[in-house]
């Protein structure tokens, strides 16, 4: 049982299925304690909570029930004053891949088939929890496409690596080894780090209820600010109430309509025996809002949103091609685990799991199937405003093979300022004008056109893409792929 908290007093009781009307009466007991008696004392009282007095809304939700869905899954059911229902999903997503599902997990190490989305889009493992690594990686992506500012440590020059093994990995108290990554959570000593981050202070060990290490040795907490974890609250015993090791929690409405951003700013939950709070304060949607803000950049899109696998009106596999196409990497909730959806191929999505480290392996699911035994349930959209980064120039020197390979066309160019992807478009007469993009995309050359016919020649053009568009097409360059055919039938015949 992931969240084991007891419920206590009048909640504990409308959990019990025979007292039904005894419910309903103590639901308006509690919506007219609400509005009779201030709750400024209680507010005061929390180092969580320093509103205002007159900024208290009177939409207080109270807690109907409370589902364990399986160890890394639990559903807590929410009314507001007006009926509105809420759904949190606490989830906590396991360090390994679970057994039993192998087939499910099949790495593709083969030419990158999604639209636009660079090859070597982060691949980051399993640290703190999987919503926070799935953070990163989106926030590793956009810091390497033109929003510079999400990783400003010395690694790397300065720019996020698409894996995490640029950095030592570490044991905690129980034996157990995770990766070290300072997108993801800071450590004393890492990547340049003097004091304790995010690991030294949060974390116990995996799904530990103990209170954070900070809390225990009444050291002081640590300023937020480089690390995407702080602000989504993973692992955190304080935000509000035993924030499990290794879990993050995410807001929706059952009703299948995006919960926006600005709604959890004024929406308030009273957990049974706890201390009123705002949504916002412990949604990990919100807080990918406040670390992109903490850097810099401005928040356009921000919402939780149920799949249309859980309810029919719920964000569709249209919805995701539209983020995708629009260059923006979703975050997807499954039955108990977070991952990242970077691209597509109709309904075959492409992700990142949590589980690996290397940006050359692909990993791909169904729309509205399950993975590792998963079924998706919700996204997490938090969307940026374009880049100021300077469009970049086209790249140099382009060159395809000419004949060298009996099964591909090699292509290979002088790299571009400033770029997180290249395309590459074909044509068989010189002009570039009705030139066909190749159904790939590439961080760095060389890129190999498996769909070149044998014998036949072809003009290459390249581009160079990030965030602010695409540069204009390179110089022409010509390559053909060789024909087996035409080389050994002459010695077959001879012979």
């Amino acid at each position: 049982m992931v969240y084991n908290q007891p419920l206590t007093g009048s909640l504990a009781i409308l959990h019990t299925p025979m007292n039904k009307n005894l419910s309903f009466t103590l639901l308006l007991l509690i919506f007219l304690f609400t509005i009779t008696y201030p709750m400024e004392p209680l507010l005061a009282a929390t180092a969580l909570d320093q509103r205002q007095d007159d900024e208290i809304p009177s939409d207080s939700a109270v807690l109907l029930q409370t589902d364990v869905v399986s160890t890394y899954l639990t559903l807590e059911t929410y009314a507001l004053a007006d009926g509105t229902l809420l759904e949190l999903e606490i989830i906590n997503g396991p360090p390994m891949p679970p057994p039993g599902y192998e087939s499910e997990r099949v790495a593709i190490q083969a030419p990158f088939l999604t639209r636009g989305i660079p090859a070597y889009f982060p691949s980051y493992s399993w640290v703190l929890g999987c919503s926070a690594v799935s953070g990163a990686m989106i926030a590793g992506h956009y810091d390497r496409i033109g929003y510079p500012n999400m990783y400003t440590g010395p690694t790397n020059g300065g720019v996020m690596p698409p894996t995490d093994t640029y950095w030592p990995t570490w044991v905690d108290g129980q034996g157990a080894r995770y990766v070290n990554n300072p997108l993801v959570a800071s450590k004393d000593g890492v990547d340049g780090r003097i004091g304790r981050g995010t690991i030294d202070n949060y974390w116990v060990s995996y799904l530990s209820t103990a209170d954070d290490p900070y809390i225990t040795n009444s050291w002081p907490n640590h300023a937020w600010g480089t690390a995407i974890g702080d602000f989504m609250k993973t692992s955190q015993s304080a935000y509000p109430y035993q924030n499990v090791d290794g879990s993050t929690w995410f807001w929706n409405y059952p009703s299948g309509s995006p919960l926006d951003c600005s709604a959890m700013e004024v929406s308030l939950t009273m957990p049974a025996g706890q201390l009123p709070y705002y949504i916002s304060e412990n949604d990990g949607t919100y807080g990918r809002k406040l670390f992109y803000e903490a850097r810099g950049y401005t928040v356009t899109d921000c919402y939780n949103q149920q799949a249309d696998t859980i309810v029919e009106t719920g964000f569709s596999l249209e919805d995701f091609q539209n983020q995708i196409d629009a260059g923006h990497p979703v975050l997807l909730n499954l039955e108990g685990h977070s991952i990242v959806g970077y691209g597509y191929s109709g309904s075959t999505i492409y992700i990142r799991d949590t589980w690996d480290s290397n940006p050359e392996n692909i990993y791909t699911m169904t729309w509205g199937s399950s993975y590792m035994g998963m079924p998706l349930r919700s996204v997490s959209v938090v969307n940026l405003e374009p880049s100021d980064a300077p469009q970049p120039a086209a790249p140099a020197d382009a060159i395809a093979s000419t004949g060298t390979f009996f099964d591909r066309v090699r292509i290979c160019w002088d790299a571009s300022d400033n770029t997180s992807t290249y395309k590459i478009f074909r044509n068989t007469s010189k002009g570039a004008k009705g030139a066909v993009e190749l159904p790939s995309g590439s961080a760095s050359c060389p890129l190999d056109d498996f769909t070149a016919t044998p014998g036949q020649q072809y003009y290459y053009w390249v581009k160079a893409c990030n965030a602010a568009g695409c540069s204009d097409f390179s110089s022409p360059t010509t390559g053909w792929r060789n024909d087996a055919i035409n080389i050994y039938l002459p010695l077959i015949i001879t012979q």
